[in-house]
């Protein structure tokens, strides 16, 4: 908000300069005659008739105390002069004139760099009670939680380890928590968030020591990993959805993907949650350009579904099953990995540098390259590359 009312001030200042500065002034005939004798009668090169100053003008004031300046310093510039007053340009008109367009450049380079920073692939928030419920999640499942002498937070812990952690973040009972949470912002009330009256209750209890004693910190490094994010987002976004929209054959959505930023986002760091599409990522994320491919990856959850289904289609066609359950995935990690290695510099893929691929897919990787990057790189339709898929990485039913 606070960059998007910089940027338009600087914007609207910048074009009213660019405005005064370029609208020329309309000298009565009478002026324009006397500017012209003027300009003959000058003959020793001073200025000794001209243009009547415009009625109390800001160009022309500024204009002439210029001119004083110039005057004070014994700068007489008689040729310009000259030539200004054939032209039927004030010398005091002409003086402000290059300094507002100087000023206007000073305020549109900022300006254009601030605009160039935006991006509009994903709309980030650091929400407060996103980031209760994820924090009290963590918590919940720590083997040294923080400690508290608040009742209050203390039960609200202890609630999150009986009920909640007992699910997973992705469960359809806890996406519908932090799908609820995400609408209500940072207001001071749940109510009409549509949780259950004992929920409620226990975070409406514990967000005052939350408040208090973590969210300050939890949010500024939200801010900072979002300040850092924005400008890698907007550098990579239009090649990155050109280029995954392509291997997904699917459109990418139309409008932001909704992105809460917490300081906890389960164990891998991020997840997305579908209908709405929703993108939770944690602050603690490494940050620079596996960021990039993160934000992407998560993204790409909202567009694989016709893999998915083509996937599925050719295991029934093949009578097979993937050795490993979910290998969808694995084929999204490969395609939004290779996508940012294509445009990243000097950059790897975290599913390969982590390991992540070879640990929940093993084998699937040279595979991967074998049958899908084939497709990726459009040497095969996607009805080659998934049948080779079937046909490499399943087996007999």
């Amino acid at each position: 908000m606070t960059a998007a009312f910089l940027v338009g001030s600087l914007a609207g200042l910048g074009l009213f300069l660019l405005g005064l500065a370029l609208h020329p002034p309309r000298p009565r005939l009478a002026r324009r005659l006397a500017a012209f004798d003027a300009a003959r009668r000058g003959a020793n090169g001073h200025w000794t008739g001209g243009h009547e100053a415009p009625a109390a003008g800001p160009r022309w004031r500024l204009g002439s105390w210029l001119a004083r300046l110039c005057a004070e310093q014994g700068w007489e510039f008689s040729s310009l002069r000259k030539n200004l007053s054939l032209a039927e340009v004030p010398f005091e008109i002409f003086l402000a004139t290059k300094v507002l367009l100087a000023v206007l450049g000073f305020v549109l380079g900022p300006t254009l760099g601030l605009l160039a920073a935006q991006q509009t692939t994903f709309d980030f928030h650091s929400n407060f009670w996103v980031n209760l419920h994820h924090f009290l999640y963590e918590q919940a499942l720590s083997k040294s939680p923080e400690q508290s002498d608040s009742e209050a937070w203390n039960q609200a812990v202890d609630v999150y380890r009986t009920d909640i952690t007992k699910h997973e973040l992705l469960s359809r009972d806890i996406a519908g928590i932090n799908i609820a949470l995400s609408k209500i912002e940072n207001t001071e009330s749940l109510q009409g968030s549509g949780l259950d009256a004992e929920l409620t209750q226990t975070l409406e209890r514990a967000a005052p020591v939350y408040k208090a004693r973590w969210w300050p910190q939890h949010n500024r490094q939200n801010l900072s990993w979002i300040d850092a994010a924005t400008p890698l987002v907007a550098k990579y976004e239009a090649v990155m959805k050109k280029d995954l929209a392509a291997a997904y054959q699917t459109p990418w959505p139309s409008t932001p993907i909704r992105t809460d930023v917490a300081e906890y986002a389960s164990w891998a760091g991020a997840y997305t949650l579908d209908e709405p599409t929703l993108i939770t990522i944690s602050s603690k994320e490494p940050g620079a350009q596996t960021v990039v491919e993160t934000l992407f990856h998560e993204a790409s959850h909202a567009l694989i579904q016709k893999i998915s289904d083509a996937l599925t289609a050719e295991l029934d066609s093949q009578k097979k099953l993937f050795q490993r359950r979910a290998f969808w995935h694995a084929v999204l990690f490969y395609t939004a990995g290779e996508v940012a290695e294509r445009h990243l510099d000097h950059y790897t893929m975290f599913g390969v540098r982590d390991g992540i691929l070879e640990r929940g897919w093993p084998g699937a990787l040279p595979i991967l390259k074998k049958d899908w990057q084939p497709y990726l790189d459009g040497k095969i339709d996607l009805a080659t590359a998934v049948h080779r898929l079937v046909d490499d990485y399943g087996v007999v039913r």
